[in-house]
């Protein structure tokens, strides 16, 4: 099951296993760098909870409503909570707020409509407000029947340490660079091409995926001679400076091409 997904061997074995368990603990936590596939695994073990075979395979009809493949997420017992659109700044908020976790609770008085089980996956919960952590915590205090939820986190430093007690943590790691390298191959990303990516992004598909799409500024090829031309230069009395006169560099240089920049210094 899940063969499609790259690496994550001993995840995907704990959930199999979770599927056919009578007993199963009710709040999971996906956790590691981003890009590694936490929130694509999570999707299909919701998929397969979900199921009336428990395999997300069989072609039924709760399987019709969780429709990866073209983000159809409209099957009536899955609930998901990410980052939502804030009107007055108009952007996407980079916290879960409490009325999103208020929503939930609310959601959770509901039995299931189709199948035996309802599922939430909440992604970003590291971006929780003390707010929402806590009225979070009180609902896995009390966990409501039928409910399976999953947090996903980059960071569990950032989570209530009385949250982390109540979840069972599932860690995932890098994935192997070559396994990131065939991976962009398939994606009819030139082998040259793939096998720096697979370097750079140390583990993450999304990442090498991502910066696979940069464009201008953020183009990791332009960048990675830049960063080599700057390593060339050295030693320098006033390095910052160097830096300051490029032409190919920006006089507001964005945090993402700096931290590009940065980690391309580090890996050369």
């Amino acid at each position: 099951m899940w063969e499609h997904i790259i690496g994550h061997t001993e995840q995907k074995k704990f959930l199999q296993n979770y599927l056919q368990a009578k007993e199963r603990p009710h709040a999971l936590l996906f956790s590691g760098a981003a890009g590694l596939g936490k929130r694509t695994l999570a999707l299909e073990f919701a998929k397969a909870l979900l199921c009336f075979q428990h395999n997300g395979t069989d072609g039924c009809e709760a399987c019709r409503l969780m429709n990866l493949q073209d983000g159809n997420l409209s099957h009536p017992d899955f609930v998901l909570v990410q980052h939502e659109w804030d009107d007055k700044k108009d952007r996407l908020r980079d916290t879960i707020i409490i009325d999103q976790i208020r929503e939930l609770t609310a959601k959770t008085a509901l039995a299931p409509v189709m199948s035996p089980t309802r599922v939430c996956i909440v992604e970003d919960a590291d971006t929780m407000v003390p707010a929402a952590a806590n009225a979070f915590l009180k609902l896995l205090e009390e966990p409501p029947a039928g409910w399976v939820i999953i947090l996903l986190a980059a960071n569990v430093n950032r989570l209530l340490p009385t949250i982390m007690s109540r979840v069972v943590q599932l860690r995932f790691q890098a994935i192997e660079p070559q396994l990131v390298e065939q991976a962009l191959q398939a994606r009819q990303i030139e082998p040259a091409k793939a096998a720096v990516l697979a370097r750079i992004s140390e583990g993450s598909i999304g990442l090498a995926l991502n910066l696979a799409a940069a464009k201008g500024q953020l183009d990791v090829f332009e960048c990675r001679k830049q960063a080599a031309a700057f390593l060339e230069a050295l030693p320098l009395a006033m390095p910052m400076n160097y830096l300051a006169g490029r032409s190919w560099l920006d006089k507001k240089l964005q945090r993402e091409q700096a931290l590009l920049l940065v980690q391309l210094w580090q890996l050369l």
